[in-house]
């Protein structure tokens, strides 16, 4: 699409401004607290009124075996993400596909596996795989004199994320670009020749291409920075991560910031690498466009025997890995002790009771409802904005706009809320907002930036620009053209986009736990609260209405991403 036609005259020049000041805007704040890290990590004392210059953080980081270690177990945990890509990508395919039946459920349990909270989640298989009072471990000591696996393990984190996030967001996001492929396309591979797997890698997976990269490159960052899980299940076992190690430098007294700084000044560099070859890859790649102004043909495959027992087996381990570990949480919310079932009188619902009565809890569900519904609102369309305008221009410097806007996910979220707090606290203008919710929908919104904007922009970029340029041939305005024209063909990832943001903030602990106040507190702090001081039956209630809420936007998530899908 040429820059005239894009712009549409006087008014398109205008509303090219207006986006580039936004664009300007996004950037500034992504590349922020990036800059503060940055500027601490060289620095022993605050960045903004304090700055000593030294290269003592950096020092004391690569001298510590604790800080070494971390970085050897981030690196091989990341190890699950192309695993992972590679079951998304081909589950993710047979949905699209094929007519398999139960689909509609399938995607819907894999959205409720991505809604559960992760600590509750987390508690539910500590129950099921602790190696010593674990219920599946005590039924396989039994059988096979062996445990099935230590929970407290790098087997045991890889399982846990593999099993509630990282397969189950991979299939949702990669599904929808699936279903955009001109079934035409495979056919004529076929009609070649071609064998299943030559038509996958020779057509399928070039013309998704985007949406695999981002989807590995998202995979990656949140696997380095991933807390809750390892937190939880790697301090037993003596496994320090990326993430844990900067936990654990801002919690000592007094904390020591600039070694957190210069460790996660490190990932940044590695986060630069990552996305220049991501940018390297797309150009070479010269993707095409799946979806033209000729029509296109997205009819699944009929249904075969073989359908039949895939469906089975998906529905066999959803059930394991979703509905196993959420019924664990639910019953220890009604047990008299954590964990012990067996006691006399293991029943009651007297935490119930105490939980939702407190008005800690009534604060906490309405803040997590009005900040999940602000972010989900705003952040989906500064994310569409911004990705269109990305994919729909070319100019200088987009390559580094590009990096700028994955900056947000290169810090872990423990750091990336001590670089808004510093903000808050430091600048005049913002002080007003801390103490308020706008500084938790702040945090929110820039942290779900990265990963929203370019699953947008990838699939924009399965769009061909001759639909626009038609609709602004006959007239209409650039934004009527991505209201009535681009946003419903990219309808299943608005939804998405739109319900994922949601839930973000009704489950994110890492980047809101230090900007919080009392009277900001959401849910899933109310939990870790909970957690943290070893109330663990009252963690579990709030954790299983959490999981409610999940269950409702799944529900929601799938019947609207069926219906604002306009092609079929």
């Amino acid at each position: 699409m040429t820059a005239d036609v894009a712009g549409g005259g006087t008014v398109g020049r205008a509303l090219g401004l207006v986006a580039w000041l936004g664009l300007a805007c996004a950037a500034l704040v992504c590349v922020l607290p990036v800059v503060i890290v940055i500027l601490g990590s060289f620095s022993e004392g605050n960045p903004f009124n304090d700055f000593r210059p030294s290269l003592d953080p950096w020092t004391r980081a690569f001298e510590s075996s604790q800080t070494l270690r971390s970085i050897g177990y981030s690196l091989l945990l990341s190890l699950r993400v192309p695993a992972a890509l590679l079951v998304s990508f081909v589950v993710a395919w047979y949905l699209a596909r094929n007519d398999v039946p139960g689909k509609r459920a399938i995607m819907y349990a894999l959205w409720l596996a991505f809604f559960l909270p992760i600590l509750p989640a987390t508690l539910g298989w500590i129950l099921l795989l602790d190696p010593n009072y674990g219920i599946i471990n005590g039924y396989a000591e039994r059988l096979f004199n062996v445990p099935l696996l230590n929970i407290y393990s790098l087997a045991g984190i890889t399982w846990v994320h593999l099993t509630l996030s990282t397969i189950p967001i991979m299939v949702i996001l990669i599904e929808p670009a699936q279903r955009f492929i001109d079934t035409s396309y495979e056919e004529a591979s076929t009609m070649a020749g071609a064998g299943t797997l030559t038509t996958l890698r020779r057509v399928t997976v070039p013309l998704i291409l985007p949406t695999l990269l981002t989807a590995f490159i998202a995979g990656t960052i949140k696997t380095l920075e991933a807390f809750e899980v390892e937190q939880v299940l790697g301090v037993p076992a003596g496994i320090l991560v990326y993430s844990t190690r900067v936990f654990n430098l801002l919690r000592i007294s007094p904390p020591d910031e600039p070694q957190a700084m210069a460790l996660s000044t490190f990932f940044l560099l590695i986060l630069f690498v990552l996305v220049v070859c991501y940018r390297l890859l797309l150009q070479r790649a010269h993707i095409a466009a799946t979806l033209t102004g000729k029509g296109a043909r997205l009819l699944a495959r009929e249904r075969t025997a073989g359908a039949y027992v895939v469906a089975g087996l998906l529905f066999s381990v959803l059930a394991v890995t979703v509905v196993l570990p959420f019924a664990m949480v639910a019953m220890s919310s009604f047990s008299t002790l954590f964990g012990f079932f067996g006691i006399e009188h293991p029943w009651t619902t007297e935490h119930w009771r105490e939980v939702l009565q407190r008005p800690a809890f009534v604060s906490a569900l309405r803040q997590s409802v009005l900040i999940g519904t602000v972010v989900a609102l705003v952040g989906t369309l500064i994310y569409l904005a911004l990705a269109w305008f990305i994919a729909r221009h070319s100019f200088r410097g987009k390559a580094v706009m590009s990096l700028a806007i994955w900056l947000p996910w290169a810090i872990p979220g423990v750091l990336l809320g001590t670089a808004f707090l510093t903000v808050f606290l430091n600048v005049p203008g913002l002080r007003l907002a801390y103490g308020t919710a706008a500084a938790l929908i702040i945090v929110l919104t820039v942290q779900g930036l990265p990963f929203a904007t370019h699953m947008f922009e990838a699939s924009i970029s399965q769009i061909s620009p001759e639909l626009e340029e038609a609709s602004l041939m006959s007239g209409a305005a650039p934004f009527e053209t991505v209201r009535r024209i681009t946003t419903p063909l990219i309808a299943p990832m608005v939804a998405s986009v739109f319900i994922m943001s949601f839930m973000t903030a009704m489950k994110d602990i890492s980047a809101t736990v230090l900007v919080a106040t009392p009277g900001t507190q959401t849910l899933p702090l109310l939990m870790f609260g909970y957690a943290a001081s070893g109330r663990l039956e009252d963690a579990s209630v709030v954790g299983v209405i959490t999981v409610l809420i999940a269950i409702l936007m799944a529900f929601v998530a799938t019947r609207v991403g069926d219906r604002a899908a306009v092609l079929r």
